[in-house]
C-alpha cells in the first residue's frame, strides 16, 4: 500500500472518530447555548430566521396594548420585530439559555429602558407567567428542542387568554431530524385539540411550516 493511501485512510478514520462528537456538540449548542459558541449561535439566527419569521407573522395582528411572549426568544430578533408593534403593552421573551438572553438582551437594549421588552431565563415546561395573561405567544424554531412537547403546550395554554393565538413556526426538516413524536402535521394537531386548543389552521412554503392555533 503506497504512502498516501495509508495516509487518506488515517484521515478518513480520524474524521469519522471526531465527527460525531463535534457534531452532537453542536446539536446541544442549538437546544441549549452555551458559552461564546452559544452565544455566537444566537447572533447567526437573529440573520438566518427573519425572512421565515416574517412570513410566518404577516397575517398575526398585533395591537399597541397586546402582552405577547416569544418562546425560545434566542438572540431576540424576533421580539425587535413584535416590539415595533406595541406602545402600551409589552413583549416577554424566554429562554432556557442564559447567553440567549444575554444576546436577546442586547438586541433590545432600548425597548428594555422604556419598558416594552420584558426578558428572562426559563424554561417552556414551567413558565413564570400568571394564568391567561397573553394575547399572543410565538413559538419559532424552538419546539423540536423541548425535553417534553405536551407539557410545553400545556403551559403555553395555560398562559394563553381566551382569544389568544399561538403560533409555531419552524423548518420542515429540521422537524424531522430532532423529533420523534408529533413529527406530522395530524399527530401535533391531535394533541394540541387533546390540550384544549379550538382550532389549528397550517400552512407551508419551501421548507417553512406554520401553524396558526387557537385557545377558543
Amino acid at each position: 500500500m503506497k504512502r498516501y493511501q495509508i495516509i487518506s485512510i488515517i484521515f478518513v478514520l480520524a474524521f469519522t472518530i471526531l465527527a460525531k462528537p463535534t457534531w452532537n456538540y453542536f446539536l446541544q449548542q442549538a437546544k441549549h447555548p452555551t458559552g461564546i459558541v452559544g452565544y455566537t449561535m444566537t447572533k447567526i439566527w437573529n440573520n438566518t430566521f427573519v425572512a421565515m419569521t416574517a412570513w410566518g407573522l404577516d397575517s398575526v395582528s398585533i395591537h399597541e396594548s397586546s402582552k405577547v411572549l416569544d418562546v425560545g426568544c434566542g438572540g431576540g430578533e424576533t421580539v425587535h420585530s413584535l416590539s415595533k408593534n406595541i406602545s402600551t403593552g409589552k413583549v416577554y421573551g424566554i429562554d432556557i439559555s442564559e447567553e440567549a438572553i444575554k444576546s436577546s438582551s442586547e438586541r433590545n437594549t432600548i425597548e428594555i429602558e422604556n419598558g416594552l421588552v420584558d426578558l428572562q431565563v426559563a424554561d417552556v415546561l414551567d413558565l413564570p407567567f400568571d394564568d391567561a395573561m397573553f394575547d399572543l405567544v410565538t413559538a419559532i424554531q424552538t419546539h423540536m428542542y423541548w425535553d417534553d412537547v405536551p407539557r410545553g403546550f400545556q403551559e403555553i395554554y395555560r398562559v394563553m387568554n381566551d382569544e389568544s393565538l399561538l403560533v409555531i413556526l419552524t423548518e420542515k426538516d429540521k422537524i424531522d431530524y430532532h423529533m420523534d413524536e408529533y413529527k406530522d402535521d395530524k399527530s401535533l394537531m391531535d394533541l394540541l385539540k387533546h390540550i384544549g386548543f379550538n382550532d389549528v389552521e397550517v400552512s407551508e412554503k419551501d421548507n417553512w411550516i406554520k401553524y396558526y392555533v387557537m385557545k377558543n
